[in-house]
């Protein structure tokens, strides 16, 4: 049975880049939690290092994207959070 969940999640740790949105919804529609927690991210908001090296290297997010998910260069798509101007 498919269970979807339907929670954003904001990684603010972007350099100067817009925040990431990673959407569950549509990744909870094909893939069962288990195939990225505990593995490639920790379930607990913030315990997981993520950063652009590893994804380019086909690690944590890169594993799908650039292979079977929408090309990397496509940046907009999960930088989509603007940071508010101080």
């Amino acid at each position: 049975q498919v269970q979807v969940l339907d929670l954003d999640v904001i990684m603010k740790r972007t350099g100067e880049m817009p925040m990431v949105r990673f959407p569950h919804r549509p990744h909870t529609m094909w893939l069962d939690c288990g195939n990225c927690h505990e593995k490639l991210f920790k379930t607990r908001a913030g315990a997981s290092d993520v950063n652009m090296m590893q994804i380019l290297s086909g690690q944590k997010c890169g594993l799908c994207h650039g292979a079977v998910a929408f090309p990397l260069t496509e940046c907009q798509r999960c930088h989509s959070v603007p940071r508010k101007k101080q």
